[in-house]
């Protein structure tokens, strides 16, 4: 693990799979924000419990990427 003083180059074969990472990453992203905001309007529209899972996933989703870990792996 390196320090945030540390400034370490990248290795060549790494950036593939950051790539591949954030190509995983921002359609997730994409698809629990889009989850959120339809059952945010389901619910105002009176859609009652069935719009809840959606909203579950959305909110488990978004927690995830707002964790200290996920912050710094993406500040890489």
């Amino acid at each position: 693990m390196t320090t945030p003083s540390v400034k370490a180059r990248m290795p060549n074969s790494v950036r593939p799979a950051l790539v591949g990472g954030w190509g995983q990453a921002l359609p997730l992203l994409l698809i629990a924000g889009a989850l959120l905001l339809s059952g945010v309007l389901g619910l105002l529209q009176g859609g009652g419990i069935s719009v809840l899972p959606g909203s579950v996933f959305a909110l488990a989703v978004l927690r995830g990427f707002s964790t200290v870990e996920a912050r710094n792996w993406s500040a890489r």
